[in-house]
């Protein structure tokens, strides 16, 4: 251990054959010190950055070496970490400690109060650990601005209710393929408490990306300019990942969330370009809104035959103003193969039916999750959770297959277009709800082939030409299944 006393100078040498420590708990104005370690792994912590008013070079020498450094936030202060110095900012000068040849950094924060951090472009093969500890009614909030490949950089978050962790992804507003291309993993804190959020502000996106979100608590970041690059971030207990498009065109391919985790995907700006997002597996809630063009429902690949509510254990939310968007449920349509769907709508939701026309349980949104919604103009029956949540100006294009399909609609509120396959379908609907009185339902197939049951005046547009329902007809259906008109 190294404390400073009148000396203007000190220089340490670590041992040349074994590794060494040094800890450096003071640094006096206009003082330097500085260490060099040896041939082997060598250590150098500051004990309290804020303590360092002088000079601090750490110079590890042969090997990887560690520098490691603990900061306390204090009103106004701000720290910046880079690839060879840690600088804290405050109302009253900068504290900093310098390194090199050290490539494993570990540094503690402490949010006292508020505390902002900026994480510069980390090197190729550095190793970076951050943990982060938030008291009472403080938040930490980082940004990391740059990454390169083979290198690590892994958030350890943790703290005192009521506070708030923050990581924000992105440099001015967007993300180049080969300015971030490490791998980042992200553990925050069980205290629930203490909310978690990543995100990405990308609003100044010019180039296409692509996002893949996978089991096992993964997601990727890829851009196709640099095919070889790629930002892979493993999360856990992390409560919420939110991104934001902007202009560029985007791709989303959910294939699974996370258990404990809750995203939020807003598109600004995404109108007359081609961006889609598509869900597979969900645990939790998502909300889409904005200008998205297209949201895929179902797996990745057409030919596997799964009814796409099926999986979906988490609300998927669409939200959207004019023009429309299309929620595309993408069915296995594999002839005799094909899944066998029972679904039910209402003004709200799109629902998973069991076996015996029962909806199936589903996660029910968190506080957060629930605000977001009501924001966006969902009914507050949508917090309680369902497959697939919907307000205004949402165009269903569904395609069912050959298996005897069921579909019943009781206050719909969205348009239809439906292909309903060659099985034994039932498709009842009662006082369907239009955006657009001229076009409430579109069947893609033969009327002969699928009882369907509407009110008097809703318009029925089968392949060979229009008609309307006889409205008893409806009632009858009702009493066979046991249904109660209003």
């Amino acid at each position: 251990m190294v404390s400073f006393g009148r000396a203007s100078s000190m220089t340490v040498r670590g041992h040349p054959v074994a590794s060494s420590f040094a800890t450096i708990t003071g640094v006096p104005a206009g003082s330097t010190y500085t260490f060099h370690g040896g041939s082997q792994y060598d250590y150098c912590r500051i004990a309290d950055v804020s303590a360092i008013n002088g000079l601090v070079l750490c110079d590890g020498s042969q090997d990887r070496n560690s520098v490691q450094g603990v900061v306390f936030s204090s009103r106004g202060s701000s720290l910046t970490i880079g690839s060879s110095l840690i600088e804290q900012k405050t109302p009253f000068g900068s504290k900093a400690m310098h390194w090199r040849n050290a490539l494993d950094r570990l540094f503690e924060v402490f949010g006292e109060v508020d505390a902002d951090v900026l994480i510069l472009p980390l090197e190729v093969d550095s190793h970076t650990t951050i943990k982060a500890v938030t008291s009472p009614s403080a938040a930490v909030l980082q940004s990391v601005v740059g990454c390169k490949r083979n290198s690590i950089l892994n958030f350890d978050l943790s703290g005192f209710a009521p506070s708030y962790h923050e990581i924000t992804i992105g440099r001015l507003g967007q993300i180049i393929g080969n300015e971030f291309a490490c791998d980042m993993n992200v553990v925050g804190s069980s205290n629930p408490g203490v909310p978690e959020q990543l995100q990405f502000k990308l609003r100044a996106q010019v180039t296409p990306l692509r996002f893949e979100f996978h089991p096992g608590n993964t997601m990727k970041v890829i851009d196709p300019a640099y095919p070889g690059s790629r930002l892979h971030i493993n999360y856990l207990g992390v409560d919420r990942v939110v991104i934001e498009f902007g202009n560029a065109e985007s791709e989303v391919e959910f294939y699974a969330g996370a258990d404990d985790t809750e995203y939020l995907f807003h598109y600004s700006n995404s109108t007359g370009n081609n961006s889609t997002v598509r869900f597979w597996t969900t645990h939790r809630s998502v909300l889409v809104n904005g200008t998205i063009p297209i949201v895929h429902v179902g797996p990745p690949e057409p030919a596997i035959p799964v009814d796409p509510l099926a999986p979906l254990q988490g609300m998927v939310a669409v939200s959207r103003e004019l023009p429309m968007t299309i929620v595309q449920l993408d069915s296995g349509v594999g002839g005799s193969n094909a899944p066998k769907h029972l679904w039910e709508m209402d003004q709200v939701c799109l629902y998973h039916l069991d076996a015996d026309l029962t909806r199936t349980a589903e996660t029910a949104a968190s506080p957060w999750m629930c605000s977001l919604l009501i924001e966006n103009g969902f009914d507050p029956q949508a917090c309680s959770g369902c497959q697939v949540a919907y307000n205004k100006y949402v165009l269903f294009n569904i395609s069912f297959g050959d298996n005897d399909d069921y579909l019943f609609i009781y206050n719909g509120n969205a348009l239809f277009a439906l292909n309903s396959g060659h099985g034994n379908d039932t498709v009842t609907s009662i006082y369907f709800l239009l955006i657009s009185p001229h076009l409430p339902f579109i069947l893609l197939d033969s009327l002969l082939r699928v009882p369907l049951f509407l009110p008097y005046w809703s318009g029925i547009c089968p392949s060979q030409g229009c008609g309307h329902a006889d409205y008893s007809l409806l009632h009858q259906r009702c009493r066979q299944e046991g249904r109660r008109l209003p």
